[in-house]
């Protein structure tokens, strides 16, 4: 099935130039990524700050990632694949559809999983949406009253969709859903799992400093900053992985699902 690629953009406060700004940010901080030796204990601190079930979705995704690549760059390496994935969507987004093979049903898995886990709500959550900092982060004092935080709109933007074998219902309900008003995280734990790292991996560091800055960034600037600041071998790191298939790949499932 053919698949579109679902982002989101802030329409107020941050604008295009102060997302550029972040980006060379983070190519600036994040030259250049080498598979650091610190990776391993990483996503054990990482998983273990985000909890077992969700990390434990974050994992399947993961796996999931791997097997799209190899559908979709059947002849590359993981690494080699990664950044070909990446290329493809600094060169050909917003204006060209991006027309990769998913296996659906076994996705819709995955994001069915991260709903239920919380996992979604860690990364992006929605306008007015309730979230429990005092259950999530064990706080001794009862905030439940401040369990949301108030975000200005932000509008999905839609990768061209080619769907060649769905009812008008299901393409109405993809529709609706692509629509929810959804921004990034800043205080969820996927965020806040990164700062917990020991890493002293500048691109790393510099993605945290460029999501606390921004928010949500169009996939094109944050697969271009990637390719600008990650080696090949970078691309192995455990976290840089993550990092590729919360901010691109995991959008892709929700809007196919």
């Amino acid at each position: 099935m053919l698949a579109s690629l679902v982002v989101m953009r802030k329409t107020q406060n941050v604008n295009r130039n102060v997302v550029k700004l972040c980006l060379m940010l983070l190519v600036v901080t994040g030259c250049v990524t080498e598979m650091p030796v610190e990776a391993d204990s990483d996503l054990e601190i990482f998983n273990e700050f985000i909890g077992e079930s969700k990390a434990h979705t974050l994992d399947l995704t993961v796996k999931s990632y791997g097997d799209f690549l190899k559908v979709n760059y059947p002849d590359l390496d993981e690494s080699t694949a990664i950044s070909a994935f990446l290329t493809d969507i600094r060169d050909q987004f917003p204006n060209t559809p991006l027309n990769w093979t998913l296996a659906t049903e076994e996705n819709m898995t995955i994001v069915q999983q991260a709903e239920s886990t919380g996992l979604r709500k860690e990364i992006w959550i929605a306008d007015n949406e309730e979230y429990d900092y005092a259950q999530e982060y064990d706080l001794e004092e009862d905030t439940s009253n401040d369990s949301y935080i108030q975000m200005e709109d932000i509008k999905e933007e839609i990768i061209p969709i080619v769907y060649t074998n769905l009812d008008s219902a299901e393409l109405e309900k993809r529709k609706k859903r692509s629509t929810e008003i959804r921004h990034f995280h800043t205080y969820g734990k996927y965020l806040q799992g990164l700062k917990e790292l020991n890493s002293t991996d500048s691109s790393i560091l510099g993605y945290i400093n460029v999501k606390e800055m921004a928010g949500n960034i169009s996939p094109a600037l944050i697969a271009e900053g990637l390719l600008e600041s990650t080696t090949k071998e970078g691309f192995s790191d455990p976290i840089i992985k993550r990092i590729v298939v919360v901010e691109l790949y995991l959008k892709l499932l929700i809007g196919d699902s």
